[in-house]
């Protein structure tokens, strides 16, 4: 099935070029005075320049598993800096690629030309296994001075259609060329239609969006026969110059030639999506004329998958017995779950035996005890199911890698959960996840559109973001001061929700010695001199995300004072607090991995005789982003403070961007605020002394 493409990767190899020749002059189109001289307001600011790139992808072979991908490009170098850009590295196109040739040369304004020799291109084992090998090549493009022009054509052998043009690069692009030859599909030919959606969908394959309040789920029909498929494309990033050419005609194309000109080059900024999600970019695709039929056709071959993973469910029944006689839907779903984390372990952690294999029923996973994430999730359906409870499966993608886009009609699910209808909302559910509570799904999958599927309908819809309160970290610091200003006390750390089972997780594969040097790290970054002893701990409850750190530490002599007075700055001895956010102005939406709130506390000692002088004034600062504030207080000869910090939600827009750089920036503020403590008279006299 498509969902499980990505187990082809422990059996994939790439292998080098046949053959690599340098070339001749006939092999290359002639450089223009245009290309010295290249005139547009985006080149403003850059020594080097794209000139031009053309990509030629031939399907006309899918059916043989033989398509190839030409790539070409032209790039004026102005400067010593720019000479980067002559520093090549094949990209990688496909797992199972094969590089048919390279040609490579360098022309000088005198007109002096070199070309790329065989003996130039280098070949690096990247990545290897026992059953995994990724070569890649690179090469550096010869007699290449400040003011050069480079070109160099790379020939791929794919096993399947690939097609999507991120155009968008670090430097500008003056013009580009994409030549899709498509392949001519034929009505009722065994190898269209179904096989081309399990065998031939794209690496980055991307669904349909709805609105996400909008609870619209399509009853599932009949699919009629497949009639025969046809290119689709579409432009992503709107605001670009485009053009689209269709050979011999838009109603039965064989050759499609895409162009582009004037790409600004694209500027990364901080915390934001995946940059394969912001440029601009062209997606090609075959479809049926007819495009409801897509996701009818998903819809179905997925039900036929969970009916035979279902076929063989006598085990699933005798545990499932078990919560059928509790009261409330709720109560059995989360019997169900608790279950399955409990009793099953999840091989993608890798914690299952050396040889774990893939289940082929639902009874093989509960018969031997482990199985995958999408397994297991496949498990809990099933259970829900046989108890009459009304379950989908949701099917979705990492948005840390990839977003979906409304006009592209291609696969790509790297996330299995579970979602069960709540009034007008849903509920989604992970219990392969290790140590995933049963509120949350993993981050990455939040705020992301599922496909929704079960054997009476699919439909979409989007999940939820994880509430802050449900992501809390606290940390509670106690120290004591002596009149010699030494400073010592202890530490005590908690980490719920995402960070707390990201701990988990780390703790399963090392051993917690590792986290608690870790941990010491960290601290010593915020004071180098800080001495700790540091010990983990976990959850009592193996199957809830929360993990503690406690720390005896010992801070240097406070150095900070003026005879008689003692500064003191609470934020030195708290959590280190950072603005990521220093542009004036932002284009691109704001992602962190996760809504979240920190709670820090300080209690600090005060030997007897001293007082606080000047107490800060409470903090206090919130808008739509989120919280920060500050207390302080002062109770016999104990000073404290307690800072909290929280964001409301993790993605917000670039017209929220002033909303978020205020929030941050006043948190920032309350790290400088200062406390004066006058110091007895004897601790005075000593210091004299």
């Amino acid at each position: 099935m498509i969902f499980f493409q990505v187990l082809l990767l422990c059996l994939l190899c790439i292998h080098t070029p046949a053959s690599t020749k340098p070339g001749t002059q006939s092999d290359w189109k002639p450089i223009t005075e245009n290309d010295w001289q290249p005139k547009d307001d985006i080149i403003d600011g850059y020594d080097a320049v794209l000139l031009f790139e053309e990509i030629v992808a031939d399907d006309r072979r899918l059916a043989e598993n033989k398509c190839t991908f030409t790539l070409y490009r032209r790039i004026k170098i102005g400067s010593n800096k720019a000479r980067k850009w002559a520093n090549v590295t094949a990209p990688l196109i496909h797992e199972r690629q094969k590089i048919k040739g390279i040609k490579g040369r360098t022309t000088l304004q005198t007109g002096k030309q070199f070309y790329l020799s065989q003996s130039q291109i280098l070949e690096k084992n990247i990545y290897e296994t026992r059953n995994v090998e990724i070569d890649q090549l690179s090469f550096v493009m010869p007699g290449v001075s400040d003011n050069s022009i480079i070109e160099y054509s790379i020939k791929y052998e794919l096993p399947q259609s690939n097609h999507r043009w991120l155009f968008q690069k670090e430097i500008p692009l003056i013009r580009g060329e994409y030549h899709w030859l498509t392949y001519q599909f034929q009505p009722k030919n065994n190898f269209d239609y179904k096989n081309y959606f399990n065998r031939f969908s794209s690496d980055n394959g991307q669904k349909e969006t709805r609105p996400s309040d909008e609870k619209k789920i399509n009853q599932l029909t009949e699919i009629p026969t497949a009639t025969k498929l046809t290119p689709a494309h579409a432009w992503l990033q709107d605001g670009q110059d485009t053009h689209t050419e269709f050979k011999p005609s838009k109603k039965e194309p064989k050759e499609i030639v895409f162009s582009v000109k004037n790409i600004p080059a694209f500027e990364a900024e901080p915390l934001t999506l995946p940059e394969v999600s912001l440029k601009h970019q062209l997606r090609c695709f075959y479809l049926d004329r007819d495009s409801k039929i897509f996701w009818k056709s998903v819809a179905q071959n997925t039900m036929e998958f969970i009916s035979d993973y279902g076929r063989l469910k006598n085990k699933l029944r005798k545990i499932s017995s078990k919560f059928k006689t509790l009261q409330s839907e709720n109560e059995k779903i989360l019997a169900c779950y608790n279950w399955l984390q409990k009793n099953l372990q999840t091989s993608n952690y890798g914690i299952a035996p050396d040889n774990a294999r893939t289940g082929q029923t639902v009874d093989d996973i509960l018969r031997r005890g482990y199985g995958t994430v999408a397994e297991i999730n496949h498990v809990f359906y099933l259970m829900l199911k046989d108890m009459g409870i009304d379950a989908y499966m949701a099917y979705t993608s990492n948005r840390s890698q990839h977003l979906f886009y409304t006009d592209v009609k291609q696969l790509e699910f790297d996330i299995i959960l579970v979602a069960v209808p709540r009034d007008i909302d849903y509920r989604f559910f992970s219990p392969g996840e290790l140590f995933l509570p049963e509120t949350q799904v993993p981050w990455y999958a939040e705020g992301t559109t599922a496909f929704l599927v079960n054997e009476d309908s699919y439909g979409f819809h989007n999940i939820p973001y994880s509430s802050p309160n449900l992501n809390k970290t606290k940390r509670i610091t106690w120290l004591k001061i002596d009149k010699q200003f030494n400073c010592t006390g202890k530490i005590f750390e908690v980490y719920g929700g995402h960070a707390g089972r990201e701990y988990q997780i780390s703790s399963k594969k090392f051993a917690a010695s590792f986290w608690e040097e870790s941990l010491q790290e960290e601290l010593a970054n915020i004071v180098p001199e800080l001495s700790t002893q540091i010990t983990y701990t976990k959850s009592r409850n193996s199957q809830k995300a929360k993990s503690s750190f406690f720390s005896n530490v010992q801070f240097p002599l406070l150095q900070n004072r003026i005879s008689p007075r003692l500064f003191i700055r609470p934020a030195d001895f708290m959590i280190k607090v950072e603005n990521p956010f220093h542009q004036q102005t932002r284009k691109q939406t704001i992602v962190f991995d996760y809504a979240y709130e920190l709670v820090d506390v300080l209690h600090m000692e005060l030997p007897r005789g001293w007082e606080i002088e000047a107490l800060p004034k409470a903090f206090e600062f919130e808008n739509d982003v989120g919280l920060c504030e500050a207390n302080f207080f002062m109770t016999g000869n104990l000073f404290s403070v307690q800072r909290k910090f929280r964001l409301n939600r993790p993605v917000w827009q670039a017209g929220d961007y002033d909303k978020v750089c205020n929030l941050f920036k006043n948190q920032q503020m309350s790290t400088l605020l200062t406390a004066i403590i006058k110091v007895d008279e004897n601790t005075t006299l000593s210091l004299r002394d």
